[in-house]
């Protein structure tokens, strides 16, 4: 009996030390966790909503009790399934907890977005937004409700076009589109359904919305040199590969949306098609048709008379200062500076490779002359012979004449409207 007794005075005991700790975990107004080591890197993001903003915001864990673990390790989520009210005048009716590579995440790309409002603002300190016709510079930022300038440049394969949308770009605070039909081929778009696709494509990039593109980001993450040509966004997310910032449609959308300048380069689509872009008013885009001579470019290219600007590949080699003044008159935009240091830059000096456009471009039109046989540019010029009238480029006559020294190519030419 006695040992009973003791038995039952024993087990009471337990039960009443037992009744205790689970007593105070209760009544204690922080987390009880079971594992206290399992919780250190965890943080406490909310999604705050206030108007048009969104953002996450971290917060005091002590402000939850009552969290039901669902998950075995830190990189899981974890819901809390009460709110303690008393501290704190906000009511966060929902709430979860990140991991913390979640939280980093998003605590970096912030970071950047404010390095890069930063940087956009130092570098247009002293540029004449004025002459863009804006008042300052939350008149062009999509993220302030502005309305940036938009620039696109049209035209065919080896005419120059990289070189000249290279130079746009070389404009201060500019984001540029490179290519992004890239991933539909070596081709133009014909097909009712690749129209519709593209041109879609190129309204939402203007418009800064990335969302749903997977297609174009799996082929742009195929070959990370295609964002050596966006350097404004490759500047920021090239260090962050582990995180694929450069494929994180809400990073590049709300970057995108800082920039007051916008530019596209585009050989993929037709221009029969680049008349349903102009008429879209909420983006007032400006078009540049760039063409060359079709025995350089050894394409031919049909004429549109909706494009309000016009740019001889030839006239940019030889006239650079004169013709990229057209340019930067007819974009609106103060880029002098950024021009002429890009034409030092460029024309000055030789790289090798087809893509290149470190390359000496006063050399590079008239190539074709010394290049190509005579009657390969006889039938050029039978099958371009509209096109070349049209567009100032004089005929051969035969051998010699071709590789004469005084046979100037090019000429005047008007456009009639």
């Amino acid at each position: 009996m006695r040992r009973y007794n003791t038995y039952s005075i024993c087990i009471i005991f337990a039960l009443s030390i037992s009744l205790i700790i689970i007593g105070t975990q209760y009544v204690d107004n922080t987390l009880y966790f079971k594992s206290s080591e399992h919780w250190k890197s965890i943080k406490v993001i909310i999604k705050v909503e206030d108007g048009k903003d969104t953002y996450m915001q971290e917060i005091p864990i002590n402000l939850f009790h009552n969290v039901s673990e669902t998950a075995t390790n830190k990189e899981d989520i974890y819901t809390i399934t009460n709110t303690n009210q008393s501290q704190g005048s906000a009511l966060i009716n929902n709430a979860s907890i990140l991991t913390h590579k979640e939280t980093h995440l998003a605590t970096n790309i912030e970071n950047i977005l404010d390095k890069a409002r930063s940087d956009i603002r130092q570098q247009l300190s002293n540029f004449n937004l004025s002459y863009s016709g804006a008042h300052s510079l939350e008149d062009l930022v999509m993220e302030s409700g502005g309305h940036p300038i938009r620039t696109l440049v049209i035209s065919s394969w080896r005419s120059g076009s990289t070189f000249l949308g290279d130079l746009v770009n070389s404009i201060p605070s500019n984001y540029y589109h490179y290519e992004p039909l890239l991933m539909y081929g070596t081709k133009q778009l014909r097909r009712p359904t690749d129209a519709t696709e593209a041109l879609s494509i190129v309204r939402r990039m203007f418009k800064c919305n990335f969302e749903g593109l997977e297609e174009y980001f799996e082929f742009e993450s195929k070959d990370l040199s295609l964002f050596s040509h966006s350097t404004r966004l490759w500047d920021y997310c090239k260090n962050e590969k582990s995180n694929d910032l450069c494929f994180n449609a809400d990073f590049i959308s709300r970057m995108c949306k800082l920039f007051p300048f916008q530019s596209m380069k585009l050989v993929r689509l037709r221009l029969s098609l680049v008349d349903e872009i102009l008429n879209d008013n909420e983006l007032n885009v400006r078009v540049i048709l760039l063409m060359r001579d079709p025995r350089g470019l050894m394409q031919s290219r049909r004429h549109r008379r909706f494009c309000e600007l016009v740019v001889r590949f030839e006239d940019l080699a030889l006239k650079p200062d004169t013709t990229t003044q057209k340019i930067l008159d007819f974009m609106r935009v103060d880029g002098r500076k950024a021009f002429d240091e890009f034409l030092q830059s460029h024309t000055n000096m030789e790289v090798a490779g087809v893509h290149s456009t470190f390359k000496v471009t006063r050399n590079i039109p008239f190539k074709w002359k010394y290049t190509l046989d005579y009657n390969y540019v006889k039938d050029l010029q039978i099958a371009c012979k509209e096109a070349m009238r049209l567009w100032g480029y004089k005929m051969v006559y035969n051998e010699t004449h071709m590789m004469s020294n005084e046979f100037n190519p090019v000429e005047d030419y008007t456009i009639s409207k």
